[in-house]
């Protein structure tokens, strides 16, 4: 005879989660100067396309920018006591949670995709990664958009653009 019965876990009671939760988080913030001034001193580079879909024509690209003034300001000789403490790695990784680097590291890579398409980037779709390594921060951005095209010119441009001429 045949056993029928599910080899699977057994029934079991349903748990409901505790209605009070804890957690605990880390916020960071860094005076906008700091990042004015890093931001300055930037090693960008962007690379990107315009390219013909079925909505129209959609901007695709990335940019990494390098902030080397990170290191600049931790080599500075400032105290144990002062802004930089002892562990400077996990002081640096911290900072790549401020969500002041995050939209400035935004606002550059749509900038340097404006720059490459032909017509006006509409709302933009971005992707961020932040690390910290060796001393600076680096910040990939992916960016994605819609370009809208006025009629005229800059769509005869698109349009050349796409046959190859």
């Amino acid at each position: 005879m045949v056993d029928l019965r599910p080899t699977g876990p057994g029934i079991a009671k349903v748990r409901h989660p505790h209605p009070v939760t804890h957690r605990m988080v880390s916020l960071v913030r860094t005076g906008e100067s700091f990042w004015a001034e890093c931001f300055d001193k930037a090693d960008v580079v962007s690379e990107g396309s315009v390219e013909l879909e079925d909505d129209g024509w959609v901007y695709r690209g990335s940019t990494s920018i390098i902030l080397r003034c990170v290191a600049n300001h931790i080599a500075s000789g400032e105290t144990l006591e002062g802004p930089w403490g002892r562990d400077q790695e996990e002081r640096l990784r911290s900072m790549a949670l401020d969500p002041h680097l995050r939209l400035r590291a935004v606002r550059v890579a749509r900038r340097e995709a404006q720059a490459r398409t032909p017509g006006m980037l509409d709302t933009v779709h971005s992707d961020l990664l932040v690390r910290a390594e060796g001393g600076q921060v680096r910040i990939d951005v992916d960016i994605e958009g819609a370009v809208v095209v006025a009629e005229g010119r800059n769509g005869r441009h698109l349009e050349r653009k796409a046959n190859g001429a």
